[in-house]
């Protein structure tokens, strides 16, 4: 309205603090970080990211701004082991692994989805697992794939429970269209944004189905 930037927290050199977790606080600051794709908007209008490069490390500690009041809340994470679960069902244990960066959107339900990622630095391993998370409850999902996992591209257009992409990262061309599936584009299927892909997806959040839609399924 103003075309005005205000700093509202943070900064060069600023002391992280964890605090509580699932408890806001005028103390709370995560740690600096770079290639989180952040993030999230609930339906409350709070602001979400997860994980990212911390230095010369991977987090995936979940974290959650509040406009209104200017402050963070540390939701879970850090730099643990990956907790998968059982397919498909919540729990409040499970847990992504550490991750950098990744693709994501928003489903019709307000849920956070999260496809891929690199799984550290300077490794040539990636992510193609899918998870959910349930803002209302701070829950997340597995919902298929895995580190490293196989990859099944099976036929353009055509919806397939075995269709899976291959692990990527660098994904960022991601987006929802109205009847509320989720597309990406591309992306790098080696790490520190190696071999580029040029693949279009569709996933269907409701049915939990991938189909190709168009492009090479191999890298360059």
């Amino acid at each position: 309205a103003t075309n005005e930037w205000t700093w509202m927290k943070g900064g060069p050199g600023s002391v992280a603090s964890y605090g509580t977790k699932g408890v806001a606080s005028v103390a709370n600051n995560p740690i600096g970080r770079t290639e989180n794709s952040c993030g999230w908007t609930d339906r409350s209008g709070n602001l979400w990211f997860f994980g990212g490069q911390i230095q010369a490390d991977l987090s995936n500690d979940m974290w959650k701004y509040d406009p209104l009041i200017n402050q963070w809340t540390w939701m879970g994470g850090g730099f643990t082991a990956a907790v998968y679960g059982t397919k498909g069902v919540s729990h409040p244990l499970n847990l992504p692994g550490v991750r950098a960066p990744y693709c994501k959107w928003t489903d019709q339900s307000g849920n956070f989805w999260m496809f891929g990622g690199l799984i550290g630095l300077g490794i040539a391993e990636l992510y193609n697992d899918m998870w959910k998370y349930d803002p209302t409850i701070f829950e997340w999902t597995w919902m298929g794939g895995k580190e490293n996992g196989t990859s099944y591209f099976g036929t353009k257009c055509v919806p397939d429970k075995a269709n899976f992409p291959s692990g990527r990262m660098e994904n960022r061309a991601c987006w929802t269209d109205l009847c509320g599936n989720f597309w990406f584009f591309g992306g790098a299927s080696r790490g520190i944004a190696g071999d580029p892909m040029n693949d279009l997806w569709k996933y269907d959040p409701v049915l939990n189905i991938w189909t190709w839609i168009s492009g090479d399924d191999i890298p360059n």
